[in-house]
């Protein structure tokens, strides 16, 4: 090659191998994501998508159980009947959980009454193919087996509330499960919550609210989420919340176990 000339040098052919995975989703529901996937193969083709519809009632005490329902939104509320027709809440049932699966696989007569406590969505699967697939696997059994110990375990804990605490004390225990938007203390530490009263005939919950100033932007979220999380109470038909500026809201308002929490976040209090 002489002086001037080019060498046209060609790197070698580049071998891409496209591997195309077969990656079935995960579902929403708790329960089914951490199943190995040859168990979740043995139902995910049986498995349909169904609303959840406020107040429904998916099944009675005594009834036979025709589905199995796994949340994926929402909330379903185990419930027990009493003799004056009262109703008591005995568990609540959400996406990481199953209904109906001790019923299935013994009997398949429910024990209690399911209610759509909060609406949302699950897939359900028919008794039969529940009962197939947990014959073809031990582990997908067991799975279902702790997932109904949890839930009788919530049931006792439950019980053991009601007969502890009246109505407005447990209201006021349920919302503890609602935080602050903007900082993950719950509303009852951070001193929002001003009075709760139960009306018991009108099953109606009266609640005093304030905020932290009056140009909060999550006044709106933080209402919403109380308001679903208190008709989720069994006892529980309807919520009005008044907001209310006196007394005025001041960092003494903060619970100390609120106050605890803030500081191990780094928040000052």
């Amino acid at each position: 090659m002489g002086v001037g000339d080019r060498e046209t040098i060609r790197a070698p052919a580049c071998r891409l191998e496209i591997v195309v995975l077969n990656i079935i989703p995960r579902s929403p529901n708790q329960l089914l994501a951490s199943l190995p996937p040859t168990d979740f193969e043995l139902i995910r083709p049986h498995l349909r998508s169904i609303k959840l519809t406020h107040q429904t009632v998916l099944v009675r005490a005594g009834e036979r159980l025709p589905h199995i329902y796994f949340p994926l939104a929402g909330i379903i509320s185990l419930v027990t009947r009493l003799t004056e027709g009262e109703a008591v809440e005995a568990a609540m049932i959400g996406r990481d959980s199953v209904f109906g699966a001790s019923a299935s696989l013994d009997g398949g007569i429910a024990l209690n009454e399911a209610i759509v406590q909060l609406p949302g969505t699950a897939s359900v699967l028919d008794v039969a193919q529940l009962r197939k697939a947990a014959a073809q696997s031990g582990p997908f059994r067991a799975t279902l087996i702790r997932h109904e110990q949890a839930l009788l375990a919530q049931a006792l804990q439950s019980a053991a509330c009601n007969a502890a605490h009246p109505v407005e004390a447990r209201l006021w225990l349920a919302l503890q499960d609602v935080e602050d938007p903007e900082i993950p203390v719950s509303v009852v530490g951070m001193g929002l919550i001003v009075s709760i009263a139960y009306l018991p005939t009108q099953r109606t919950v009266d609640l005093e609210l304030t905020y932290t100033s009056m140009g909060c932007p999550a006044m709106e979220y933080i209402q919403d989420d109380i308001r679903d999380r208190l008709l989720a109470e069994p006892d529980v038909d309807d919520v009005r919340i008044e907001v209310v500026w006196d007394p005025v809201w001041t960092r003494g308002r903060i619970r100390e176990d609120a106050r605890a929490r803030m500081r191990s976040l780094g928040i000052v209090a």
